[in-house]
């Protein structure tokens, strides 16, 4: 009888796919600056790009920041971009359970507004409508993407080797609050709607007055 895998090792399992999207995206956006720019030219805008995201809510996008910081570390010294980035999130480095606990301390404090929390959410879940090209799987799949999300959010909040500030992991921190909530008015409606009588299928039986002579045709 095999066991269910541990939260931890889900969450590792999340983050590591986050941080291979990274990767993608990130060379993507090398390709593109090179066709436009020097060397020089690619390592500042890749840190302005890095910059930019540096204060955002979304793990992911944090995520990408960091990526981007140290792709241009890699450019400016001749490396090739990222080639060291798949041992980032490796075991052996793996923040200390006091260093995460040293950020808790600064950040969890901060109780983030409804409106904070639901606005941070709200622009990590048009992405996830955003990735993809089919909008309807996209719908489909949203309760168990967000649930991915939520993990993310909650596994690199107080995540040391980010390179976000404060501000950022508390509205990190507010991003899985919202997520979360929207999670659960999603469950809800759907429990709700799984409720509501339907033609045929099992409400068709509960509306047959039980007897030997009931038809079920």
């Amino acid at each position: 009888m095999t066991s269910a895998p541990s939260t931890i090792g889900i969450a590792d399992s999340i983050v590591a796919s986050a941080a291979a999207t990274a990767i993608i995206e990130v060379h993507q956006e090398i390709h593109d600056l090179a066709t436009q720019a020097g060397r020089a030219g690619v390592v500042a805008r890749l840190r302005e790009r890095s910059a930019e995201l540096a204060h955002s809510g979304a793990a992911r996008e944090q995520l990408k920041s960091r990526a981007l910081e140290v792709a241009a570390d890699d450019l400016a010294w001749g490396r090739a971009a990222l080639s060291n980035w798949p041992t980032f999130f490796a075991e052996e480095w793996r923040p200390s359970p006091e260093s995460r606990a040293e950020l808790r301390r600064l950040v969890t404090p901060y109780q983030p507004a409804d409106t904070v929390a639901s606005s941070v959410a709200a622009a990590i879940e048009a992405r996830l409508m955003q990735d993809g090209e089919d909008s309807f799987a996209a719908a489909r799949q949203l309760a168990e993407r967000l649930a991915d999300e939520i993990t993310l959010q909650s596994a690199l909040w107080d995540d040391p080797r980010l390179a976000a500030d404060l501000n950022a992991r508390r509205l990190m921190r507010a991003g899985e609050i919202g997520l979360s909530l929207r999670l659960e008015a999603i469950e809800r409606r759907r429990m709700e709607h799984a409720r509501q009588p339907r033609k045929g299928g099992v409400w068709k039986w509960l509306k047959v007055p039980f007897g030997p002579r009931a038809s079920r045709a």
